[in-house]
Protein backbone atom coordinates (compact mmCIF):
# COMPACT_ATOMS: atom_id res chain seq x y z
CA UNK A 1 0.00 0.00 0.00
CA UNK A 2 1.51 3.48 -0.77
CA UNK A 3 0.77 6.75 0.02
CA UNK A 4 2.59 9.82 -1.96
CA UNK A 5 2.24 13.26 -3.53
CA UNK A 6 3.00 14.15 -7.03
CA UNK A 7 4.14 17.41 -8.24
CA UNK A 8 3.00 18.86 -11.68
CA UNK A 9 5.55 20.50 -13.36
CA UNK A 10 4.11 21.53 -17.06
CA UNK A 11 2.10 18.38 -17.92
CA UNK A 12 4.74 15.71 -15.96
CA UNK A 13 4.24 15.30 -12.86
CA UNK A 14 7.14 14.16 -10.45
CA UNK A 15 6.83 12.40 -7.09
CA UNK A 16 7.95 14.01 -3.82
CA UNK A 17 7.76 11.12 -1.88
CA UNK A 18 6.72 7.76 -1.32
CA UNK A 19 5.28 6.40 2.12
CA UNK A 20 5.08 2.75 2.05
CA UNK A 21 3.02 0.10 4.41
CA UNK A 22 3.37 -3.09 4.49
CA UNK A 23 2.78 -6.09 6.40
CA UNK A 24 2.73 -10.01 6.81
CA UNK A 25 -1.35 -9.64 6.06
CA UNK A 26 -3.17 -7.84 3.84
CA UNK A 27 -3.08 -3.91 3.93
CA UNK A 28 -5.89 -1.29 2.47
CA UNK A 29 -6.16 2.40 2.64
CA UNK A 30 -9.90 3.55 1.97
CA UNK A 31 -10.00 7.20 3.35
CA UNK A 32 -7.16 10.19 3.16
CA UNK A 33 -7.58 13.98 4.10
CA UNK A 34 -5.17 16.77 4.58
CA UNK A 35 -5.22 18.72 7.78
CA UNK A 36 -4.33 22.82 8.23
CA UNK A 37 -0.93 22.42 8.07
CA UNK A 38 -0.59 19.90 5.02
CA UNK A 39 -0.07 17.02 7.30
CA UNK A 40 -1.77 13.58 5.36
CA UNK A 41 -4.05 11.61 7.74
CA UNK A 42 -4.73 8.30 6.12
CA UNK A 43 -6.86 5.32 7.49
CA UNK A 44 -7.45 1.45 6.37
CA UNK A 45 -7.38 -1.77 7.68
CA UNK A 46 -4.84 -4.68 8.50
CA UNK A 47 -4.46 -7.89 9.53
CA UNK A 48 -2.08 -9.83 11.51
CA UNK A 49 1.25 -6.97 11.09
CA UNK A 50 1.26 -3.90 9.76
CA UNK A 51 4.61 -1.81 9.08
CA UNK A 52 4.95 2.13 8.67
CA UNK A 53 8.47 3.39 8.05
CA UNK A 54 10.08 2.06 11.48
CA UNK A 55 6.59 1.33 13.36
CA UNK A 56 5.09 -1.91 13.50
CA UNK A 57 1.47 -2.50 14.75
CA UNK A 58 -0.66 -5.99 15.38
CA UNK A 59 -3.82 -6.74 14.79
CA UNK A 60 -6.16 -8.17 17.51
CA UNK A 61 -8.81 -9.45 15.49
CA UNK A 62 -8.65 -10.77 11.69
CA UNK A 63 -8.78 -7.27 10.70
CA UNK A 64 -8.06 -4.27 12.44
CA UNK A 65 -7.83 -0.56 11.77
CA UNK A 66 -5.32 2.07 11.31
CA UNK A 67 -5.04 6.18 11.62
CA UNK A 68 -1.59 7.35 10.16
CA UNK A 69 -0.46 10.81 10.17
CA UNK A 70 2.43 11.76 7.51
CA UNK A 71 4.29 15.08 7.30
CA UNK A 72 4.49 17.78 4.07
CA UNK A 73 7.99 15.44 3.61
CA UNK A 74 6.43 12.34 3.90
CA UNK A 75 8.04 10.79 7.02
CA UNK A 76 5.42 9.45 9.25
CA UNK A 77 3.99 11.31 12.78
CA UNK A 78 2.12 8.66 14.14
CA UNK A 79 0.45 4.95 13.66
CA UNK A 80 -2.25 4.24 15.86
CA UNK A 81 -4.28 0.96 15.65
CA UNK A 82 -8.24 0.58 16.62
CA UNK A 83 -9.78 -2.25 17.05
CA UNK A 84 -13.47 -3.76 18.74
CA UNK A 85 -12.05 -7.11 18.21
CA UNK A 86 -14.57 -7.74 14.86
CA UNK A 87 -13.40 -6.79 11.59
CA UNK A 88 -14.25 -3.73 11.46
CA UNK A 89 -14.04 -1.20 8.09
CA UNK A 90 -12.03 2.05 8.33
CA UNK A 91 -14.41 4.46 6.27
CA UNK A 92 -13.57 8.01 6.60
CA UNK A 93 -11.27 10.59 8.27
CA UNK A 94 -11.18 14.43 9.10
CA UNK A 95 -8.88 16.91 11.04
CA UNK A 96 -10.56 18.05 14.31
CA UNK A 97 -8.88 21.28 13.55
CA UNK A 98 -6.64 20.97 16.65
CA UNK A 99 -4.30 18.60 14.95
CA UNK A 100 -5.78 15.23 15.69
CA UNK A 101 -8.70 13.77 13.71
CA UNK A 102 -11.56 12.21 13.75
CA UNK A 103 -12.09 8.53 12.40
CA UNK A 104 -14.91 7.08 11.09
CA UNK A 105 -15.20 2.83 11.35
CA UNK A 106 -17.15 -0.02 11.96
CA UNK A 107 -19.69 0.81 14.71
CA UNK A 108 -18.13 3.42 16.18
CA UNK A 109 -16.69 7.07 15.54
CA UNK A 110 -13.17 7.82 17.30
CA UNK A 111 -11.22 10.86 18.18
CA UNK A 112 -7.35 10.93 18.24
CA UNK A 113 -4.92 13.67 19.45
CA UNK A 114 -2.26 15.64 18.07
CA UNK A 115 0.38 13.14 19.55
CA UNK A 116 -2.23 10.32 17.82
CA UNK A 117 -2.89 8.79 20.99
CA UNK A 118 -7.08 8.12 21.44
CA UNK A 119 -8.93 10.51 23.26
CA UNK A 120 -12.29 8.66 22.89
CA UNK A 121 -14.48 6.21 21.10
CA UNK A 122 -18.48 6.66 20.69
CA UNK A 123 -19.79 3.14 19.62
CA UNK A 124 -23.26 3.59 18.63
CA UNK A 125 -24.05 0.01 19.86
CA UNK A 126 -26.24 -2.11 17.58
CA UNK A 127 -26.09 0.13 14.88
CA UNK A 128 -24.74 -0.71 11.24
CA UNK A 129 -21.94 1.19 11.00
CA UNK A 130 -20.47 4.87 10.92
CA UNK A 131 -20.83 6.00 7.62
CA UNK A 132 -19.01 9.02 7.10
CA UNK A 133 -17.79 12.29 9.64
CA UNK A 134 -17.15 15.82 8.65
CA UNK A 135 -15.92 18.64 10.95
CA UNK A 136 -17.97 21.97 12.00
CA UNK A 137 -15.86 23.92 13.94
CA UNK A 138 -13.10 23.58 17.00
CA UNK A 139 -15.86 21.84 18.95
CA UNK A 140 -18.49 20.49 16.52
CA UNK A 141 -18.97 17.51 13.90
CA UNK A 142 -21.31 15.70 11.83
CA UNK A 143 -21.42 11.80 11.96
CA UNK A 144 -23.35 9.70 9.50
CA UNK A 145 -24.89 6.18 11.37
CA UNK A 146 -26.59 3.54 10.09
CA UNK A 147 -29.36 2.61 12.25
CA UNK A 148 -30.17 -1.32 13.30
CA UNK A 149 -33.33 -0.95 11.88
CA UNK A 150 -31.12 0.01 8.54
CA UNK A 151 -32.02 3.35 7.86
CA UNK A 152 -29.31 6.46 8.21
CA UNK A 153 -29.03 9.53 10.44
CA UNK A 154 -27.53 12.21 10.64
CA UNK A 155 -26.01 13.27 14.38
CA UNK A 156 -24.06 16.43 15.50
CA UNK A 157 -21.97 15.19 18.42
CA UNK A 158 -19.35 17.29 20.40
CA UNK A 159 -15.49 16.62 19.99
CA UNK A 160 -14.93 17.36 24.29
CA UNK A 161 -16.63 13.79 24.38
CA UNK A 162 -18.76 12.49 21.42
CA UNK A 163 -21.78 13.05 22.94
CA UNK A 164 -25.07 13.91 20.29
CA UNK A 165 -25.98 17.69 20.41
CA UNK A 166 -29.13 16.91 18.19
CA UNK A 167 -29.99 13.59 15.59
CA UNK A 168 -32.04 13.59 12.72
CA UNK A 169 -33.33 10.74 10.75
CA UNK A 170 -33.34 10.24 7.01
CA UNK A 171 -35.60 8.03 6.59
CA UNK A 172 -33.27 6.45 3.95
CA UNK A 173 -32.94 2.66 3.63
CA UNK A 174 -29.59 1.64 1.69
CA UNK A 175 -26.74 -0.56 2.26
CA UNK A 176 -24.51 2.40 2.55
CA UNK A 177 -23.87 5.94 1.98
CA UNK A 178 -21.36 9.29 1.90
CA UNK A 179 -21.75 12.50 3.87
CA UNK A 180 -20.00 15.73 2.77
CA UNK A 181 -20.39 19.17 4.03
CA UNK A 182 -20.29 22.34 1.75
CA UNK A 183 -18.23 25.79 2.31
CA UNK A 184 -21.74 27.22 2.91
CA UNK A 185 -22.44 24.49 5.92
CA UNK A 186 -24.91 22.32 4.04
CA UNK A 187 -24.65 18.44 4.42
CA UNK A 188 -25.19 16.60 1.34
CA UNK A 189 -25.98 12.31 1.89
CA UNK A 190 -26.01 10.21 -1.16
CA UNK A 191 -26.58 6.25 -1.47
CA UNK A 192 -28.32 3.99 -3.45
CA UNK A 193 -31.74 3.39 -1.80
CA UNK A 194 -34.54 0.66 -2.07
CA UNK A 195 -38.24 1.33 -1.60
CA UNK A 196 -39.13 4.46 0.01
CA UNK A 197 -37.58 7.41 1.18
CA UNK A 198 -39.05 9.48 4.01
CA UNK A 199 -37.64 12.67 5.45
CA UNK A 200 -39.46 15.02 7.96
CA UNK A 201 -43.11 15.68 6.45
CA UNK A 202 -41.80 14.43 2.57
CA UNK A 203 -42.38 11.25 1.25
CA UNK A 204 -40.72 10.35 -2.19
CA UNK A 205 -41.54 6.71 -3.67
CA UNK A 206 -38.54 5.62 -5.63
CA UNK A 207 -39.28 4.30 -9.31
CA UNK A 208 -41.03 0.48 -9.57
CA UNK A 209 -38.64 -2.01 -10.74
CA UNK A 210 -35.25 -0.94 -9.61
CA UNK A 211 -33.08 -2.68 -7.57
CA UNK A 212 -31.34 0.48 -6.07
CA UNK A 213 -31.15 3.98 -7.44
CA UNK A 214 -28.33 6.81 -6.45
CA UNK A 215 -30.81 9.33 -3.62
CA UNK A 216 -29.04 12.81 -3.08
CA UNK A 217 -30.49 14.73 -0.12
CA UNK A 218 -29.12 18.45 0.85
CA UNK A 219 -29.74 19.39 4.06
CA UNK A 220 -29.00 22.70 5.85
CA UNK A 221 -26.17 23.19 8.93
CA UNK A 222 -29.00 21.88 11.20
CA UNK A 223 -29.64 18.50 9.38
CA UNK A 224 -32.70 19.49 7.91
CA UNK A 225 -34.10 18.61 4.62
CA UNK A 226 -33.59 21.19 1.68
CA UNK A 227 -34.26 18.57 -1.21
CA UNK A 228 -34.38 15.14 -2.70
CA UNK A 229 -32.65 14.28 -6.14
CA UNK A 230 -33.19 10.93 -7.45
CA UNK A 231 -31.67 8.84 -10.45
CA UNK A 232 -34.32 7.90 -12.27
CA UNK A 233 -34.33 4.89 -15.56
CA UNK A 234 -31.60 3.01 -14.45
CA UNK A 235 -32.58 -0.93 -12.63
CA UNK A 236 -29.33 -1.20 -10.73
CA UNK A 237 -27.36 1.83 -9.70
CA UNK A 238 -23.51 2.33 -7.66
CA UNK A 239 -22.13 5.20 -5.89
CA UNK A 240 -18.64 5.81 -5.89
CA UNK A 241 -17.39 8.94 -4.54
CA UNK A 242 -19.51 11.95 -3.35
CA UNK A 243 -17.33 15.00 -3.29
CA UNK A 244 -18.33 18.99 -2.10
CA UNK A 245 -16.65 21.64 -3.90
CA UNK A 246 -16.80 25.88 -3.22
CA UNK A 247 -19.91 27.87 -4.26
CA UNK A 248 -22.09 25.11 -2.58
CA UNK A 249 -21.53 22.36 -5.77
CA UNK A 250 -20.98 18.44 -4.88
CA UNK A 251 -19.75 15.69 -7.58
CA UNK A 252 -21.39 12.35 -7.26
CA UNK A 253 -19.86 9.47 -9.64
CA UNK A 254 -21.04 6.14 -10.01
CA UNK A 255 -22.23 3.18 -12.27
CA UNK A 256 -25.76 2.40 -14.01
CA UNK A 257 -26.80 -0.63 -15.50
CA UNK A 258 -28.42 1.38 -18.07
CA UNK A 259 -29.09 5.00 -19.21
CA UNK A 260 -30.57 7.16 -16.35
CA UNK A 261 -31.71 10.44 -15.73
CA UNK A 262 -30.69 12.62 -12.93
CA UNK A 263 -31.21 16.41 -12.03
CA UNK A 264 -32.63 16.54 -15.45
CA UNK A 265 -29.85 15.34 -17.28
CA UNK A 266 -29.69 12.01 -19.16
CA UNK A 267 -26.69 10.08 -18.35
CA UNK A 268 -24.58 7.09 -20.24
CA UNK A 269 -24.62 3.73 -20.27
CA UNK A 270 -22.52 2.24 -17.99
CA UNK A 271 -20.88 4.87 -15.79
CA UNK A 272 -21.93 8.55 -15.19
CA UNK A 273 -21.00 11.83 -13.58
CA UNK A 274 -23.49 14.20 -12.27
CA UNK A 275 -22.50 17.09 -10.46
Amino acid sequence: MLLGVAHAVSTQPTFEWVQVASGRGSERMTAVALDASDHALVVGSFSEVLQMGEELRYSVAESDVFAAKVDPNGGLVWLTPLTSGLDDPARAVVPDGAGGCLVSWGESLSRLGADGALQWTRTFWDSVGTFGVVSVDAGTAIVLVKEPGGQFTVRQVELELGEDRWVRPLGLDADSARLVRDDAGNLWVSGVARGTVEVEDQRFRLPPGTVGTVVVLKLNSEGALQWIRFAEGAQRMDLRALKAFPGGRILAAGAASSRFTLGGVQLGQTNGVQQ
